[in-house]
């Protein structure tokens, strides 16, 4: 997760101010869109969600974060299958509670190898203690219920109690009827390496050589391209994995240039 962190944290525009972190990009085209989302999510973040999501005919959600509010993440979630957009949980990250309530919206829904999907029951929280309830529980039900999953599906994704997590794998999401498509992590590309950094002299550097020694040029804008240019790989990888984006007629190196 720490490439995916990186990579988002330079290359794309942050969404409104929420607990979560929202942000979206074009990938490849200004039809297809990327919209990650990082964090805990708070009410209020369903709209900041909606923003994104409009700014894109078709295309994907990647998801990380640990939960927060069921009806958000329910918000989110149904927002995603209306306009069937697929969901990722990278390699390396996790998504639990409200978030995998979220990621189940997708159509598909992926999971990248070594990526962690977790479920509990929904609850309430009186006095600083968590209490499963019946009226949450239900919101999530019906849920999962309009966007197709079966009665064993809810029993399996509300199984574990609010303190524990159902971690959800290949071999179980197959035996719930939650269908999910599971792909091996995209290598990742290679890019220019950077210039290296100058030789550590031997004896003391004089204030006036240092002045005269020249500044690599551009370095900033280097890091930058080059986190864009593997965004890009990455994700049109993951697309190419689903059969999606084949039409779409540019490379990685265009698009960064594009996008500068």
């Amino acid at each position: 997760m720490n490439r995916f962190i990186l990579v988002t944290a330079s290359l794309l525009c942050a969404g409104a101010a929420s607990a979560a972190t929202i942000v979206a990009a074009p990938v490849g085209s200004q039809e297809t869109g990327a919209i990650i989302v990082s964090g805990t999510l708070q009410p209020g973040d369903d709209e900041a969600f909606a923003k994104r999501l409009m700014q894109f005919p078709k295309g994907i959600v990647v998801f990380q974060g640990e939960g927060g509010d069921l009806e958000a993440a329910i918000k989110i979630g149904t927002a995603i299958r209306l306009k069937n957009y697929a969901t990722l949980v990278p390699a390396d990250s996790h998504c639990a509670s409200a978030c995998a309530v979220a990621w189940l919206g997708g159509a598909p829904r992926i999971m990248e190898d070594g990526s962690q999907i977790g479920f509990h029951a929904a609850y309430t929280l009186k006095n600083g203690q968590t209490k499963e309830a019946g009226a949450p529980n239900a919101l999530l039900g019906a849920y999962l219920g309009k966007i197709g999953l079966p009665d064993r599906a809810v029993v399996y994704i509300t199984a574990a109690p609010p303190e524990g997590m159902t971690w959800l794998s290949a071999a179980d999401a197959e035996k719930a009827g939650i269908d999910v498509k599971t792909i091996a992590a995209p290598k990742a590309p290679r890019l220019a390496a950077a210039s290296p950094e100058p030789r550590v002299l031997a004896e003391p550097v004089r204030s006036e050589q240092l002045k005269a020694r020249p500044k690599p040029p551009h370095r900033r804008a280097d890091v930058r391209a080059n986190n864009h240019r593997y965004f890009v790989a990455w994700m049109m990888e993951t697309l190419r994995r689903l059969g999606a984006g084949q039409s779409a007629n540019f490379t990685a190196r265009d698009n960064v240039t594009r996008n500068r």
